[in-house]
């Protein structure tokens, strides 16, 4: 029997996979579970190259991290985007202005209590309790935490969020809601999977992986994401695949982009008209 590490929150359940910690483990980090490592094992045959899905989307975000801050942001709330214990955002924006504010915002408190672990000796950073599904309640939980002022600009970063909500829960309406009540000149930086580029049986596979754990994925062509961002001012290139945001050589894009299926786009929020 493999040993579980000493420091799990008490009274969680670690005996049900969690995305946020199956990330961690694909990071190569140690906070996650024996579920969650057996799960990992399944998704890994059939998708060999989920590492690589996840290292482009850590180079994406660290990317569109970089973009941010050259445009003056300087605050950065984080919404589903799994434990901040590997290869995170308040790494990046602290390596460039320690004095920077970033919030991690999770649903479940298995991953706010992760977060808060992680989170215990960084400064101008916070694990944030809040519905992710809901832009209210992810404005009224920072405002309740308090670190993030509401009234400046800021960029809300959702690496794995949209994919996991179905039509009816109106995903666009959810970034429409962003672009509408936050201060112009914010930002969204958005993930969504896809199971377009897959063959057929790995697709079929995947997604009854996670429909059976109750997580289901929904996929989105690339005209669809575009359209969920459709309330937001896209940044050049718009929606595409992971590596294929604004990468700092040939050599970040890879002979097989496709292999991410994931589209990534970073959208900015129109200033208001008197």
């Amino acid at each position: 029997m493999a040993i579980e590490p000493a420091w799990d929150p008490e009274g969680l359940d670690i005996t049900r996979p969690s995305q946020a910690r199956v990330i961690d483990y694909l990071l190569g980090g140690a906070h996650n579970f024996s579920a969650d490592r057996a799960f990992t094992q399944e998704l890994l045959q059939i998708l060999p190259q989920m590492r690589l899905v996840i290292h482009n989307s850590r180079t994406f975000q660290r990317r569109a991290v970089e973009y941010l801050l050259d445009r003056g942001i300087r605050q950065f709330v984080v919404v589903a985007g799994g434990i901040p214990s590997q290869a995170t955002v308040w790494e990046w924006v602290h390596r460039i202005d320690r004095l920077a504010k970033v919030a991690y915002v999770e649903s479940d408190e298995v991953s706010v209590a992760h977060s808060e672990l992680a989170l215990e000796s960084v400064r101008n950073a916070s694990a944030v309790h809040a519905n992710v599904r809901d832009a209210d309640s992810v404005l009224i939980g920072l405002l309740a935490d308090g670190l993030i002022n509401l009234s400046e600009p800021m960029a809300v970063i959702m690496p794995n969020l949209l994919h996991y909500l179905d039509d009816k829960a109106d995903p666009g309406r959810l970034i429409a809601t962003y672009a509408d009540q936050l201060v112009g000149g914010s930002y969204v930086s958005a993930i969504h999977g896809t199971v377009d580029l897959l063959d057929e049986t790995s697709a079929v596979r995947f997604l009854n992986l996670y429909r059976r754990i109750g997580a289901p994925v929904h996929s989105r062509s690339k005209a669809e994401v575009e359209e969920l961002m459709s309330s937001l001012d896209l940044v050049t290139p718009g929606v595409v695949l992971l590596p294929e945001w604004r990468p700092h050589s040939l050599a970040d894009v890879g002979p097989n982009p496709e292999l991410t299926s994931m589209y990534a786009a970073v959208g900015r929020v129109r200033s208001r008209t008197v």
